[in-house]
């Protein structure tokens, strides 16, 4: 006999579950068409963009924004300073930059209440779709503004290493191994056969090229993991700081994360092969390393992972150090000062975030890089991403010198481990870049200061931390009650009382 209550809380249920059955096909095709028109305006930036050309690109009888402004400056007799209509048109470039970016963000915080919380079903369409605007923002973002300090970097280094000279004495403004100065002299190559392509969307599409490869590993670990592998991949692929660092900034931290990605991956996939996994989980471990040492750390939980034995994971990190160090073998005759000055003894802007900003009166960095390199050792956690991902965090705390680039470091993991510190910490890290002069830099914005995201990354780091650390310790307090449980249900067993 079905009750008045029973037959209510069915309704609810049904209601709760609509968006699975057939009387959901509305509200499925209605986000299908928002979607689709969210694609159809992300895509429509070229045509706006191309109506705010340069005037200088643009003449006076085109149909550009400009152009029509500078008609109305020699109407009126009078002309329009350079200095003033170029930045009138960076400032309408970054808030174009910027409202594309918070559209596209907004398209993901829908995306994660349909799937995430709602529990919906995505379809292929709507996986081509949501995947199409994380495409072409990065796309335009790559293609339209030509960057900050760093891509004329790359362009520098490009062409000391087409020429053959040394990128470490030829100039101060490369600071890494030389895996991707190969790489930039590669799209050098590119670009001086094919003018057309400019240098910095070459690089720039590469990093966005990279995003969609991580995007794929993130869903792996999600479904090896035995979770939902969309809603992990969106809260990594339309996140702003990472399409916002790949896509403008044009960094390479999300390459370096794309190969300790890989090496989690290949050590989930391959755990009935326990030696095949270990070495996978070393190898990629250590290649991430060498692509970009800020994530050294890093290096030091995958050994842990590998090995359980002591001598061994030394042996590990000795061969990983000898592997990092042979690549500068080919510049260290000529350029051994240089190598230890550039890129050693190298600190990216201090003063004014974190720990810096506030403690002046002592040398810091120092205690950072023991204290970075000890922490892995201390960690107890039994999950490889969280160690990880606490590691980063760790680094993102107590870091004495920091650039805006190194946001983007916990992102991907953060989609794995998606939590309220991931989402504080991506809105604050999110909003600086807008303002930021290094980025997008929109009006209105660089109020918001460095420590913000420096607030948000220890309120995430703490939270991970005591969530884990209380895990650890109630399964130290009802382990012996599990033990005891257990030895009670094996003697009824074996007494037939079960």
């Amino acid at each position: 006999m079905n009750t008045d209550g029973n037959r209510a809380r069915n309704e609810r249920e049904s209601s709760g579950n609509q968006l699975s059955m057939p009387g959901g096909k509305r509200a499925t095709n209605s986000f299908v068409i928002f979607l689709a028109l969210s694609v159809a305006v992300t895509a429509s930036a070229p045509l706006v963009f191309k109506f705010l050309d340069l005037a200088a690109e643009c003449p006076d009888d085109s149909p550009s924004f400009m152009a029509v402004l500078h008609q109305v400056q020699h109407f009126r007799g009078h002309t329009m300073p350079d200095p003033i209509f170029n930045q009138i048109l960076a400032a309408s470039n970054s808030v174009l930059c910027g409202a594309y970016a918070f559209f596209v963000a907004s398209v993901s915080l829908i995306a994660f209440r349909r799937y995430a919380i709602n529990k919906a079903v995505p379809s292929p369409l709507e996986l081509i779709l949501l995947i199409s605007n994380g495409i072409i923002i990065r796309s335009l973002l790559a293609y339209v503004p030509y960057g900050n300090f760093d891509s004329t970097s790359w362009e520098i280094v490009s062409k000391i290493v087409r020429r053959g000279g040394n990128i470490y004495t030829e100039t101060n403004r490369y600071n890494y191994t030389p895996i991707w100065a190969y790489i930039l002299g590669f799209f050098g190559d590119i670009h001086a056969h094919w003018t057309s392509l400019p240098f910095h969307f070459l690089v720039r599409s590469f990093l966005g090229f990279v995003d969609i490869l991580t995007l794929f590993v993130v869903a792996g670990i999600a479904r090896l993991e035995g979770k939902s592998a969309f809603p992990t991949a969106i809260f990594f692929f339309l996140n702003p700081v990472s399409f916002l660092i790949s896509g403008y900034h044009g960094q390479f931290e999300n390459l370096s994360i794309l190969f300790l990605l890989l090496a989690i991956y290949l050590s989930f996939l391959l755990k009935k092969r326990p030696l095949l996994s270990s070495s996978c989980l070393w190898l990629f471990s250590t290649l991430a390393v060498a692509i970009k040492h800020n994530i050294i750390y890093e290096l030091i939980v995958c050994v842990k992972f590998a090995s359980k034995k002591p001598v061994l994971r030394m042996v590990l990190l000795v061969f990983s150090a000898v592997l990092f160090l042979s690549l500068f073998a080919p510049y260290w005759a000529g350029g051994r000062q240089a190598i230890l000055r550039h890129v050693f003894l190298y600190t990216s802007g201090m003063g004014g975030y974190g720990i810096t900003s506030l403690i002046t009166f002592l040398k810091m960095q120092p205690l950072f890089v023991a204290a970075v390199l000890l922490f892995p050792f201390a960690l107890k956690v039994q999950d490889i991403v969280s160690q990880c991902l606490i590691c980063i965090l760790f680094f993102l705390v107590f870091c004495t010198g920091m650039g805006e680039q190194y946001f983007v470091l916990p992102i991907a993991l953060g989609a794995l481990r998606p939590s309220r510190g991931f989402f504080i910490y991506s809105l604050a890290a999110s909003l600086y870049l807008l303002g930021s002069v290094n980025n997008i830099h929109i009006p209105g914005f660089s109020f918001i200061s460095l420590n913000i995201v420096w607030i948000g990354a220890i309120y995430w780091f703490a939270t991970e931390l005591f969530e884990i650390d209380f895990k650890i310790k109630m399964k130290h307090a009802l382990e012996p009650q599990m033990k005891a449980l257990a030895r009670r249900l094996r003697s009824l067993e074996s007494s037939g009382r079960v």
